[in-house]
């Protein structure tokens, strides 16, 4: 995964449970950032099917659904599990003093 250029502060660390999902302003994007056990996701938040909100998906196993028309995506690494043709961008967080931050390339590049 390359590094970001530029982390933003997303979200407290209390917000989010696990297995939950939320859409984030990451500088001039919005993310869709999950909570897993201990570790904090972040994905793109539009669905490249039908531009669904990713972030207010339902999440089971890993995965999130897409609430337009239920095509699943794997948290951690973006994959499409209905069409691999369709991943998602995943990008890098991080946890700093209670707050999740989530890194963004300038180039706006796949992370």
């Amino acid at each position: 995964m390359e590094r970001a250029d530029e982390f933003f502060k997303a979200v407290a660390t209390d917000v989010l449970t696990d297995g939950e999902g939320r859409v984030v302003q990451a500088g001039l994007k919005k993310i869709a950032l999950f909570k897993l056990g201990d570790e904090y996701h972040a994905i793109q938040n539009f669905c490249p099917h039908a531009g669904g909100y990713l972030g207010l998906g339902e999440v089971k196993k890993g995965c999130v659904r897409c609430p337009r028309h239920a095509w699943n995506f794997d948290i951690r690494t973006g994959a499409c599990l209905t069409n691999p043709r369709y991943d998602v961008r995943r990008y890098q967080t991080k946890v700093e003093d209670g707050w999740v931050w989530v890194g963004i390339p300038s180039d706006g590049s796949l992370i």
